[in-house]
């Protein structure tokens, strides 16, 4: 579980999807946002179009959380996203989203 302070606060979800830059790959989109001087934070999104049962989106959010939680260190303060799950995402191993999902995170420049 993510630490409460590092979970996006429903009015910095709109600004980021207002105001956000979007990096894609074929399995997970990021849609980020940068504000100086405040802590990083994080939200994970999975439709029901990409998975019809809930355990299977809860699983993907508890695998996106893992590997966020792995990144958080080197993370740049003030980097704000959001992680979408497409179609393709429940198939796919813990290592591969984890590799792609490191990949959005050096596309946006957000490690350190």
């Amino acid at each position: 579980m993510l630490p409460k302070r590092r979970r996006l606060e429903k009015w910095l979800i709109e600004k980021v999807l207002q105001q956000g830059k979007l990096v894609r790959n074929s399995r997970v989109s990021l849609k980020y946002l940068v504000i100086p001087n405040r802590q990083s934070a994080f939200g994970l999104v999975v439709s029901s179009k990409v998975a019809k049962r809930a355990t299977v989106r809860n699983k993907l959010k508890r695998r996106g959380r893992a590997v966020i939680l792995k990144l958080l260190p080197g993370v740049k303060e003030g980097f704000l996203a959001l992680i979408f799950f497409k179609r393709g995402s429940p198939e796919a191993t813990f290592r591969d989203l984890e590799n792609e999902i490191t990949q959005l995170f050096k596309n946006a420049k957000a490690l350190n």
